[in-house]
């Protein structure tokens, strides 16, 4: 989606849905992922450019725009437990999906 901070095409920009994003820092000392809920009364998503604006402010350089829409979702796990930590936006709750991130942090 955003490479060396450049923004997103215009015909790219149209649709808004669900997101799920990563990003780092220009010195590559950060990595943000955040997800965006959508297709609800309170949570519309966001479009490419909408999402650009939100990588920028974060201070994000270099970002990937995953598959959103009714496959956003956001776990976390601690203590043993797995929680869903977003609004699932596809009627039928959590998608089976193909692929995933999983992110471990070391302490």
């Amino acid at each position: 989606m955003v490479y060396n901070s450049a923004p997103p095409k215009k015909e790219d920009a149209e649709t808004i849905n669900p997101t799920t994003n990563l990003g780092m820092t220009q010195d590559k000392s950060k990595v943000i992922i955040f997800c965006v809920d959508g297709r609800t009364d309170n949570d519309r998503g966001l479009d490419f450019y909408e999402a650009y604006r939100v990588c920028k402010k974060l201070g994000l350089y270099d970002v990937i725009r995953f598959d959103g829409g009714g496959s956003t979702v956001m776990w976390t796990y601690e203590n043993g437990i797995g929680n869903v930590i977003n609004h699932v936006s596809d009627a039928n709750g959590e998608r089976s999906c193909m692929n995933y991130l999983h992110v471990r942090v070391l302490e």
